[in-house]
């Protein structure tokens, strides 16, 4: 697991938050209710963009939103992708405006 933090800083005239954020390193989507799905979590976050490819570069999801993980599939299909590695790509923005940018890889377990 990733795991990224800073303490609070001044930004301008405001005080922001902690920044904490944690990205796992893998996932089995197998239903049985333990990591089932890929998703980031974290504190102070106002915006949130990710992307999932797969080994050949075809984005495969994408959400906006912090709560709607990945569930294995292509695109929301009923099919759950082959066990391997996937890449992500995530923009995050912490309470002050300032960007985070994260990148690596999701390991798929069956």
């Amino acid at each position: 697991m990733l795991q990224i933090g800073g303490g609070c800083k001044k930004a301008e005239d405001k005080i922001c938050p902690e920044w904490t954020f944690y990205i796992p390193n893998s996932f089995s989507p197998n239903s049985n209710g333990i990591n089932d799905v890929f998703i980031p979590k974290g504190t102070g976050i106002e915006s949130f963009d990710m992307w999932i490819f797969d080994a050949n570069g075809n984005q495969i999801y994408q959400t906006s939103d912090i709560n709607s993980p990945w569930n294995g599939t292509v695109q929301g299909s009923n099919t759950i992708c082959q066990e391997g590695s996937y890449l992500y790509r995530i923009n995050a923005t912490d309470a002050c405006g300032y960007s985070h940018t994260y990148s690596g890889t999701i390991q798929l377990l069956k």
